[in-house]
């Protein structure tokens, strides 16, 4: 296992190119032809199935079963060691950070060296970047048992990392010969590493949730960008026969061009030497400059004061609803795909949430995304105050939404009713739409004072509903479908259809609509 003395680096390049294609299309074929397999298996399947096939037909349908069915097994314990809410899964997550990060160190530790060099079976740096390629084959056959379609994962970004990396580790401990060549396309996998921290919980903080995802995505960018100069300056023309450790600008040289040319502020000290690294360095210029334009502003973002949920609401710009009650993620995003609604996008309405509490993370990604169309304030109905700063006078309509799922459905009327009462010693003449659970509390807000049906008031039973449509749907099948389906938001492209008649009637049981 020492070191091969017969070992010649020159040229060797070439082979560990093949031996990362060549696992590439050998999948490929394996996978078009598994798909056939496949396909042979069904029909077999229900040929036998209908009585026509053979002995022979159904001898090899229950081969095909047994193989199958281990085949479910084994997918089984895969997902359990993918799905990162697990134990295991969490695991896998870690080893996965870990194991990365010590195969790019290990290429950085190796750039000081020449690209092509023999090396011992023994070296450390071998053995260490071996392990490192052996838990990512294992986590690559994990990852594609689980994959529900093998062909579009044996050709994903991920894949393509391992298929570049993987097979060159066992090579060199083969050949006695190492070439660093495409092991910087290990430093990609470090945009999924954001990802990555927030499935292991490792930093709950949505700032710093954000901040980490956008320094990976640069620091990647800029490792994958610098490891691609190294390589196509070492290996162009005149540099490939050389010498020199390095011939051309060494890794960390790389680096600094880079971050020099892509911050705009080009020294000039370092440039491109040949042909082939001006032809690279366009390409990456052109890619780097937008991925360092927005990483600027997202540090500016991400380094400014939260934003304040006590201000006051301008209503000189547009009319506005308010929402209050049960204020969450859930059934702020139910209301907004509805009220954002293609078919309501001429509409200039803003909704106004108001809640006592600040909204958690999801809903402030929320917010920030329709910005242009809702708002969130911190704040009571039950207080004046609160509802002068939303500008409830000028509000079109207030809507008070139920939680659907509370244990105690009659408080939870209760508190909504009190809301109503506030909002109607606040203005009177404002319109108030209120879901409640329970169909007897109704006849407490036909008590509340300035409650009027004529302005608009409307109170909607969550229970009513679901036991109405139950029972209408028993007398007349499809009646509720037919309901849902009209207050449905849905687009019509015109062309889709042609339809022949200008009126169309929809039979019930025996009644016409």
């Amino acid at each position: 296992m020492g070191t091969n003395k017969n070992c010649v680096p020159s040229g060797s390049w070439r082979k560990f190119i093949i031996s990362s294609t060549v696992p590439f299309v050998g999948g490929l074929i394996f996978i078009l032809g598994w798909r056939l397999v496949r396909s042979v298996h069904i029909y077999l399947q229900q040929k036998s199935k209908r009585g026509n096939g053979s002995t022979r037909d159904m001898c090899i349908a229950r081969i095909f079963r047994r193989v199958f069915s281990v085949q479910r097994l084994v997918k089984e314990f895969a997902e359990d060691l993918s799905y990162p809410k697990t134990q295991k899964g969490r695991l896998m997550t870690w080893l996965t950070m870990l194991f990365t990060i010590i195969a790019i160190i290990l290429y950085l530790i190796d750039t000081n060296e020449k690209l092509e060099r023999c090396v011992s079976r023994t070296d450390t740096s071998v053995i260490l970047d071996l392990i490192c390629n052996i838990f990512f084959l294992w986590r690559f056959t994990v990852m594609c048992i689980v994959a529900k379609d093998k062909l579009s994962f044996w050709v994903e970004l991920n894949s393509l990392i391992d298929f570049c990396t993987i097979p060159p580790a066992f090579l060199t401990l083969y050949l006695g010969t190492t070439w660093l060549g495409l092991r910087f396309i290990r430093a990609v996998r470090l945009n999924w590493f954001g990802d990555d921290v927030a499935a292991v919980k490792l930093i709950s903080s949505h700032k710093m949730l954000n901040l980490s995802r956008t320094l990976c995505q640069f620091v990647s960018f800029w490792l994958t960008a610098g490891g691609l100069y190294f390589l196509v300056d070492n290996m162009s023309a005149e540099n490939i026969n050389c010498n020199k450790s390095p011939c051309g600008l060494s890794f960390w040289e790389s680096l600094y061009f880079l971050f020099i040319t892509l911050s705009t502020i080009g020294y000039g000290d370092k440039h491109p030497s040949n042909r082939e690294s001006q032809i690279i360095v366009i390409f990456i210029i052109m890619v780097g400059l937008a991925v360092f334009a927005s990483f600027m502003p997202a540090l500016v973002e991400l380094s400014q004061k939260p934003a304040s949920y006590l201000g006051e609401y301008d209503d000189s710009k547009s009319s506005h609803v308010i929402v209050c009650g049960y204020i969450t993620t859930s059934t702020v995003t139910n209301f907004m795909r509805d009220f954002l609604h293609p078919e309501n996008e001429n509409q200039e309405t803003t909704a106004v949430f108001l809640n006592p509490t600040p909204p958690p993370e999801e809903l402030q990604n929320l917010m920030h995304r329709h910005f242009y169309r809702c708002q969130y304030f911190q704040g009571s109905p039950l207080g004046g105050g609160d509802l002068q700063r939303v500008k409830c006078d000028t509000a079109k309509a207030c809507l008070v939404i139920a939680n659907k799922h509370s244990h105690e459905p009659d408080a939870e009327d209760a508190a909504n009713i009190l809301r109503v009462i506030s909002i109607k010693n606040f203005r009177a003449q404002v319109r108030v739409i209120i879901q409640i659970l329970n169909y007897h509390n109704e006849e407490h807000l036909f008590n509340v004072p300035d409650w009027n049906k004529i302005h608009g008031d409307e109170v909607i039973c969550i229970n009513e509903l679901k036991l109405g449509l139950l029972g209408k749907s028993c007398l007349c099948p499809g009646f509720s479908t037919m309901v849902a389906n009209l207050i449905m938001m849905s687009s019509f492209q015109p062309g889709s259809y042609n339809v022949s008649h200008d009126i169309i009637f929809i039979s019930l049981c025996e009644s016409k609509i």
